[in-house]
């Protein structure tokens, strides 16, 4: 029952068609019939109408190509353009001939000739100079011999100028992201040029430290040195800059920042 089951659902699989299926069959069955009658019966139709007109049947035919123009189409005013290279990495706009709006005279087109003489290419030029390698010393250099070296420019060596002022010098080079639209690739790129002595700071004296003295200056605040006073006016002077963090209101991040603008006389 089960091998019966089983053979009548691949019948059914392989032997079952939807209902274009079954009308494309019919079609193509009627067409197989029609032809195997005409090849039947054609031969003998002719075979018995021995009497054709070949006269008339010629004249059919030449009345027929009358009528239908089968000379090739010429043009009377239009641009050839032809030849073109088969290699594209060779193709340029001269690389196929010119030619002009003449009248179709059954002759090969002259080619095109220009009242103007060809274009001469020349190499691309930078309207930019190439600046010369210079190596400056960032805290000493001025701003017009800092502008020539590379990938600094007039209006960075200005800011770099007067911020230089503002710190009274730089200890690092990183420094100089404190400057807006200054990036670490920008320094990186110019930092080859460029060296830095933290010896060249003028630095502050902390046992005459004012709050007016650092005015201006990012790295200190009134409070801080406010703060750095009073603990030098309770414990008298100090003896080494790492004694401000005896205050114990400094950081180390702070510490670190400010360390190189001090000293002690």
């Amino acid at each position: 029952m089960k091998i019966s089951l089983r053979v009548k659902d691949n019948i059914r699989k392989y032997f079952s068609f939807s209902l274009q299926e079954k009308a494309g069959i019919v079609v193509l069955v009627a067409l197989i019939i029609a032809v195997a009658v005409l090849k039947a019966f054609i031969p003998e139709i002719i075979a018995n109408n021995e009497n054709v007109d070949t006269a008339k049947l010629n004249r059919m035919v030449s009345h027929i190509y009358s009528i239908v123009d089968t000379t090739p189409h010429k043009p009377k005013e239009w641009k050839k353009f032809n030849s073109y290279p088969s290699n594209s990495d060779s193709f340029r706009r001269d690389s196929f001939p010119k030619y002009s709006h003449s009248k179709w005279d059954g002759k090969k087109d002259t080619p095109y000739k220009s009242k103007y003489p060809p274009k001469e290419y020349q190499p691309f030029k930078s309207k930019y100079e190439k600046k010369p390698k210079v190596i400056v010393e960032l805290n000493t250099v001025d701003s017009a011999t800092l502008a020539s070296v590379s990938y600094v420019g007039d209006w960075t060596a200005g800011k770099i100028v007067k911020l230089r002022n503002r710190y009274r010098g730089f200890y690092s080079i990183w420094q100089l992201l404190e400057i807006w639209k200054m990036d670490s690739a920008r320094i990186e790129k110019f930092s080859p040029y460029i060296t830095v002595n933290p010896g060249l700071i003028r630095k502050f004296d902390l046992n005459t430290l004012e709050k007016d003295s650092v005015k201006g200056h990012f790295y200190f605040n009134f409070k801080m040195v406010g703060i750095m006073k009073r603990y030098r006016e309770q414990h008298g002077p100090y003896k080494s800059v790492d004694d401000i963090k005896k205050t114990g209101v400094i950081p180390d991040s702070t510490f670190n920042k400010i360390a190189p603008y001090l000293m002690v006389k």
